[in-house]
């Protein structure tokens, strides 16, 4: 049930959602019961060695970097920066903790599937409702008429993360779902993750979409069906991005127009390039790009206190080659998990569908990073976790299939041998007449 609970809630964020909760601090007690649960529980079972996985190092070594790029704050700026990021690698262990088998693993999807749901239907019912708004504590979010949820996903931005990072799974397990209620729900998320990007007015999300519905067209159907869907799907995909397009620059009118965004994007990106130059290795210091970025370069008034609206160049900026490094070789490490297909698997099959929509959500996401600056990001985390289970379930099966066939190939001794026909300790008997 844990294994179920614990995405969903991540997702969620109880404390944001109802701030009443936000001083009981719901997801540091969820975790604490995650972790008693994963140490004591099912101890007899084989588990995930959780500090292992490369991903995982990576991980640990992107945060101590981060806590090391503000080394001018001080000891309490370093913890205080701590404190900002090591809830990512945690999450990511006492994930590992709790999936032992598939059954495990299903649960865990439907649980970040269900949490990403509710976030998705959020933002669509925050601008048909008629509030166009979002609450953090003590704060308010107008939306300006764009689909948003809250917290982690409170603009339009933030907000087309979460779909991509789901949609493949929606998509796939439907694919593979024979039971009737869960299929047609599955169906109805998939239809709501697209009207959430067409709601929410992200250009980049329409994009990554695109990239992500041709990844999945290549990568999941039979050659005759790409060659049949090819032409159908680069017109639609023409038309969503034409549409998308229209929709923002009559949404913001004159206020800020495409070529205003663009314009945007480069400055910033010129301001990361120019702050790297000066803080090679170790950047300005972790999530600070808004509060130095004017200092190297002369921003418009618009432009100051912003991300460089690019993740990678907001880690090389902020936090040098060497976090850079460390956030590359998660993502390098959690691909090379996906390579291999689950060997020999059933038509339908769980652990391949999770597989392929790891595979296809994570390259989306890389994607759609460089157009908004979000290291920080629950798809980051969550994508690795789910590669190295696959990784790990798909080890444990091919062993079992490797154990099954061995024992079928092993020689079955003749009844009439005289070495196995004897019983220990027995003598053997003669028949009468006959000499030993």
């Amino acid at each position: 049930m844990l294994s179920f609970l614990y995405p969903l809630l991540t997702l969620l964020q109880p404390g944001v959602l109802w701030i009443w909760l936000n001083p009981y601090k719901p997801m540091l007690i969820v975790s604490a019961i995650v972790l008693a649960w994963g140490l004591f529980a099912r101890r007899d079972e084989p588990r995930i060695a959780v500090l292992s996985p490369t991903p995982v190092r990576w991980m640990f070594a992107f945060v101590l970097i981060q806590a090391i790029s503000v080394h001018y704050s001080g000891w309490l700026g370093m913890i205080g920066m701590v404190g900002r990021w090591y809830v990512y690698p945690v999450f990511v262990v006492l994930s590992l903790l709790m999936i032992r088998d598939e059954r495990d693993l299903e649960r865990y999807i439907w649980g970040m599937l269900l949490g990403a749901l509710f976030v998705i239907g959020y933002g669509i019912w925050a601008k048909y409702s008629g509030w166009n708004s979002v609450w953090h504590p003590g704060e308010h979010w107008d939306m300006g008429g764009r689909a948003g949820a809250y917290g982690m996903y409170h603009n339009q931005n933030d907000y087309s993360f979460i779909i991509i990072q789901t949609l493949p799974f929606f998509y796939m397990y439907w694919r593979t779902e024979r039971r009737f209620l869960p299929r047609w729900l599955l169906f109805a998320s998939i239809l709501t993750s697209i009207l959430g990007i067409l709601l929410c007015l992200s250009r980049g999300g329409m994009l990554a979409l695109v990239l992500e519905a041709f990844l999945a067209l290549l990568l999941t159907t039979r050659r005759n069906t790409k060659m049949l869907l090819l032409p159908l799907f680069l017109v639609v995909a023409l038309a969503g991005i034409s549409y998308q397009w229209k929709m923002r620059a009559e949404n913001q009118g004159s206020l800020y127009t495409y070529k205003d965004a663009e314009d945007t994007r480069l400055d910033l990106w010129h301001a990361g390039v120019v702050m790297f130059a000066h803080n090679p290795i170790l950047g300005v210091g972790s999530l600070r790009f808004g509060e130095f970025a004017n200092s190297y370069v002369n921003l418009l008034p618009d432009d100051i206190g912003k991300n460089a609206h690019n993740t990678y160049l907001d880690v090389l900026a902020c936090s040098g080659l060497l976090g850079l490094s460390c956030f590359v070789g998660m993502i390098v490490s959690t691909l090379r998990k996906l390579r291999r297909r689950i060997a020999d698997p059933p038509p339908g099959d769980r652990l391949e569908a999770a597989r392929m929509a790891v595979l296809i959500s994570l390259l989306s996401i890389l994607f759609r990073a460089l157009m908004d600056a979000k290291e920080y990001d629950w798809s980051f985390y969550m994508l690795p976790t789910l590669a190295i289970a696959v990784h790990y379930l798909g080890g444990l099966r091919s062993q079992a299939a490797a154990a099954a066939g061995d024992a079928v190939k092993a020689p079955v001794p003749a009844r009439d041998s005289p070495r196995h026909s004897l019983t220990p300790g027995r003598p053997r008997a003669h028949p009468a007449g006959s000499s030993p």
